[in-house]
């Protein structure tokens, strides 16, 4: 019986080449993602300051975006191997969290001052967010106030992301 490329014995060495360059490719993503979640922290800020006072803008995507690329690029500027696709795929990723977050802390806010018997502190109210959510059954307020703010964020992202495609090219 032949052995194949997968039976247990029939083990290639490992090529530490290979593993250099996986994990050259693993730490350019990582700083990808650490330089996106660095670069939204103002527009993060932007953002819970609008909804706190009732307003979503998509100004704060556009911001968002904006600061995730730049500093993504920062951070990155020195690898070869890192594309703009990728850094894109990586910013859409980390807005997406980012927002979620975001929309989350200012909810969050509101519960505190609403339920103040039972939300001891702001950050109460965001660590047991779902189940206050559920319990006052606002949840499909919440779902909407979500779904609103990824639509703002689309369309201050996706006119960054065009000027920066079309700034590459």
């Amino acid at each position: 019986m032949p052995r194949g490329a997968f039976d247990e014995e029939h083990t290639p060495p490992p090529n530490s080449e290979a593993a250099d360059e996986e994990n050259s490719s693993a730490f350019i993503v990582a700083k990808a993602v650490v330089g996106a979640l660095i670069g939204s922290i103002p527009a993060c800020i932007l953002w819970i300051s609008l909804g706190r006072i009732g307003y979503i803008a998509s100004v704060c995507g556009f911001f968002m975006i904006f600061g995730e690329m730049y500093l993504c690029s920062v951070f990155t500027k020195n690898e070869k191997d890192m594309n703009i696709e990728t850094a894109i795929v990586v910013c859409i990723a980390v807005t997406i969290a980012m927002v979620y977050l975001c929309e989350r802390a200012v909810w969050s806010y509101d519960l505190y001052y609403a339920l103040a018997p039972e939300c001891p502190s702001m950050g109460y109210c965001f660590v047991h967010f779902e189940k206050l959510i559920t319990g006052t059954e606002i949840s499909a307020d919440f779902d909407s106030a979500l779904f609103r703010s990824y639509i703002f964020a689309a369309i201050g992202a996706a006119t960054s992301s065009f000027r920066a495609l079309k700034f590459q090219q």
